[in-house]
């Protein structure tokens, strides 16, 4: 899949192409994406491992509690040094366990900041399950990340997931492979993971890209009968949201635009992958 490389002003990052804010959006949507598998994963066995740390603190502390209340005629029985020893095996346990989420902390902090970190299937499979509770055959969610694999690695990297997203916002042909790029606009769009967007998580990005005079237009197409102004809820979930952005047209000029929504229909599932 050999393809042109995007101007110079693309190596500046995608803020020279996008500007600061929708910039930081796909960086920040990126680092998300960039093994979060694996990372978030992680993440949730450290949860668990300071979850039964914190567990084996009390009981320690119970013990400790005891060992002190205890008076001189108990002391001489066997339940004192029972519960010395019980202390003890408690406090090194605890450190094991410290010890243990330390290491796994660390790893998830190089997973953070590994340079060559990238996006690959299973990674968008767990997105799309976690965020978004979309099931999308691997074999799809493959394909997905193949077309803008330009190495054929397996996976996206930060410099490829640029290049799709330039590609995107300049097609003029609504031929550009755009699956990837529509789940990571949306995502650029829910800034705080919630699942669902709203026209003002839009307003500021349809503000900088389209100007003043057209926001309105723009959320009207995007939101279609969601929109505030056509008696909606002016919010998207991602299944709307892919209804709507899975067909385009051919542009002549400028960064591509949203497509008018399809028409509401009662049976209309809405989920679709170009």
């Amino acid at each position: 899949m050999m393809q042109p490389n995007p101007p110079p002003f693309l190596a500046g990052g995608t803020e020279n192409l996008l500007g600061a804010t929708e910039g930081k959006d796909v960086k920040r949507v990126f680092n998300y994406l960039a093994g979060c598998h694996k990372r978030e994963n992680r993440k949730k066995v450290i949860e668990k491992k300071k979850l039964e740390l914190a567990e084996i603190v009390d009981r320690k502390e119970e013990a400790a509690f005891e060992i002190k209340a205890s008076s001189p005629a108990t002391s001489a029985t066997s339940e004192t040094p029972m519960t010395r020893k019980m202390v003890q095996d408690l406090t090194n346990e605890a450190k094991a366990l410290e010890a243990e989420i330390d290491g796994l902390q660390s790893e998830v902090r190089d997973l953070e900041t590994d340079p060559s970190r990238k996006v690959e299937a299973r990674d968008m499979d767990y997105a799309l399950k976690t965020l978004y509770g979309r099931v999308i055959p691997r074999k799809q969610l493959e394909f997905m990340i193949w077309e803008v694999d330009e190495n054929l690695d397996g996976g996206v990297d930060w410099e490829e997931f640029e290049l799709m997203y330039f590609r995107n916002m300049t097609d003029q042909s609504g031929l550009e492979p755009f699956d990837m790029f529509n789940i990571v606009q949306f995502m650029t769009y829910d800034n705080d993971m919630t699942g669902r967007i709203a026209e003002d998580d839009t307003m500021a990005t349809l503000y900088l890209r389209y100007g003043k005079d057209h926001v309105e237009s723009q959320i009207n197409k995007l939101f279609g009968h969601h929109a505030k102004s056509n008696g909606g809820m002016g919010v998207l979930e991602l299944e709307d949201y892919l209804s709507t952005v899975s067909v385009r047209k051919p542009r002549k000029t400028g960064i591509v635009s949203e497509p008018d929504p399809p028409k509401k229909k009662d049976d209309d599932d809405g989920f679709m992958f170009g």
